[in-house]
């Protein structure tokens, strides 16, 4: 009878210890499947973030050209309105075969009562285009091909005083 007791126990033992190491394995199995859900996690936040930093440079980059094109439009207006102001406003349309010898009152009603004679009128807005134009060749010279100092007597210089 003892022997049979003693069986049981063995049985009972063997079974305990089957069941530890079963509840031992699950355990470690749900210890991997949680790593790899938290893997899983961190990479999808990594993926997340280097998104949001490509994300965040594409829109910088896009800050950065939306000023430079802000800032090339300024300067545009700038020298548009820096040119009428220095060559005057001509009357462009006034100007045709029969205008050549026009003396009279001012086309632009504006102007008022002032006289005004085309040709007069035409060689001082010609001569201020073309100062304008050397000035700004000179500076486009010096930007460009950083020449700081040039002759006095520069190819321009001779062509504008032949």
């Amino acid at each position: 009878m003892v022997q049979k007791y003693l069986v049981i126990i063995r049985l009972n033992l063997m079974l305990l210890f089957f069941l530890n190491i079963y509840l031992l394995i699950l355990y470690v199995e749900v210890l991997f499947l949680f790593v790899m859900l938290v893997e899983y996690i961190l990479d999808l936040i990594f993926n997340m973030v280097k998104l949001i930093v490509k994300l965040l440079k594409l829109f910088i980059l896009e800050i950065v050209y939306i000023f430079c094109l802000l800032l090339l439009l300024i300067r545009r207006n700038l020298l548009m309105l820096e040119r009428m102001l220095l060559k005057g406003d001509f009357p462009h349309e006034f100007a045709s075969k029969d205008t050549i010898n026009y003396i009279g009152p001012h086309p632009n009603k504006e102007e008022g009562g002032r006289l005004f004679d085309f040709r007069i009128e035409c060689l001082r807005y010609l001569e201020t285009a073309v100062k304008l134009l050397v000035n700004r060749l000179n500076e486009h010279e010096k930007h460009e091909f950083n020449v700081y100092e040039k002759e006095k007597y520069g190819v321009i210089y001779l062509l504008l005083h032949l």
